[in-house]
């Protein structure tokens, strides 16, 4: 017969085993549609989970949450397109290989894109992946693609998505149970803005728009991206079919440093001085500061606001853009950093690519994208480190 004593730790094992169970139902519960499957991970695999406090309707206050990802899930522009299917409405939103033959695949640069990079398990640092499974990338990103259509008078050509019919795409395929995304933590990457900050600088100039007026127009943009963001972040398909959801924003490079603007100002004003050129590509710069400044404002705000056990982070991109720059050397780039590899001119392609930033004057090498990627995974990992901790 059982002692006091071993009946007393005997109840406790059993009541540690009840929470357990009991926290693993309530998850079901909360998510509807994700299919548990208890043990199905790959044999010899560690499944790790941390610790959050969340409230309950159980007595525990803790609530377990993987900690490596099992999806990436990518938004935005030409920057983040993998070429991905798509409807043949959207084809002028893939990179036309006819009158660009470096094109990998149709993608907008010579290879892959950061957020492919970001899922490769030799990319160094890599993502920590779940179950020991690398992470799987569904990308709703399109070429060309804007904040919002119409939006200060921006659009993406032949009305692509935008970022707002992105997001519709996803939640729509993944309330279908088209995409799965697994038991892991599923990182959201957002970059968008470019397009319409380069499109809203060039107005400004061509319709001698007050700089007060481009200003306010470029909050509305910011306001805007804000909005599809927080709609995402809260809604109950990411509740029901996302474990735990994480978000990467990314900020937009320092547009007065881009060469492809500068071409485009001496082409719209032929006329105009050096010293004028200069002026308007400064002013490019400042806009896209003070989009970077209101978007990396936004993001801290959303901390505040998404579920328990969620992770916000930004990215400020245009400072790796200054630091490549400036130490160009130590990241592999031998060829003048904005010196782009296609020489659009004369139809021909430079013969090391791999040294170059640019491989047209918008558009980075897929080089330029692995390091990106390599950035970026640095700060998901480090951030996972710190919640960890």
């Amino acid at each position: 017969m059982l002692g006091f004593s071993a009946v007393r730790v005997f109840a406790a094992l059993v009541g540690c085993v009840v929470l357990v169970s009991t926290l693993a139902a309530a998850d079901a519960v909360g998510h509807p549609k994700l299919r548990i499957k208890v043990g199905l991970a790959p044999a010899g695999a560690t499944v790790e989970v941390n610790a959050s406090t969340a409230t309950s309707d159980t007595a525990s206050h803790f609530k377990l949450y993987p900690r490596g990802y099992s999806a990436l899930v990518a938004f935005g522009a030409s920057y983040m397109d993998n070429a991905h299917r798509r409807s043949k409405k959207y084809a002028t939103s893939f990179r036309d290989k006819k009158d660009f033959p470096f094109s990998f695949h149709r993608r907008y640069t010579n290879g892959p894109v950061a957020v492919e990079y970001m899922v490769k398990p030799s990319t160094v640092p890599a993502l920590r992946p779940y179950a020991n499974e690398p992470p799987v990338l569904f990308d709703f990103a399109y070429g060309g693609s804007v904040i919002k259509n119409n939006l200060t008078g921006t659009a993406g050509l032949h009305n692509i998505p935008d970022l707002g019919r992105e997001i519709k795409q996803y939640l729509q395929q993944l309330d279908d149970e088209v995409i799965e995304t697994g038991r892991g933590r599923v990182l959201h990457v957002i970059h968008t803005g470019t397009n319409p900050i380069s499109q809203m600088w060039m107005h400004a100039l061509t319709a001698n728009i007050s700089r007060a007026r481009t200003r306010k127009s470029i909050t509305k943009q910011v306001i805007q991206m804000s909005k599809y963001i927080r709609h995402l972040a809260t809604h109950d398909l990411l509740r029901d079919n996302v474990v735990v959801a994480d978000y990467l924003i990314v900020g937009i490079p320092p547009l007065g440093l881009v060469p492809n603007l500068s071409f485009n100002y001496i082409s719209a004003f032929p006329h105009h001085s050096a010293a004028q050129r200069a002026a308007a590509l400064e002013y490019a710069g400042e806009l896209a500061d003070q989009f970077n400044l209101e978007l990396r404002a936004f993001t801290s705000t959303l901390k505040e606001e998404v579920r328990a056990g969620s992770r916000v982070m930004y990215y400020e991109l245009a400072n790796l853009f200054k630091t490549i720059y400036r130490y160009p050397r130590n990241y592999g780039i031998t060829a003048p950093v904005t010196q782009a590899c296609w020489n659009s001119s004369a139809g021909v392609l430079c013969n090391n690519p791999e040294n170059h930033f640019y491989i047209d004057t918008l558009h980075i090498t897929t080089t330029a994208h692995k390091i990106w990627a390599s950035k970026m995974n640095h700060l998901v990992n480090k951030v996972a480190g710190q919640a960890h901790a």
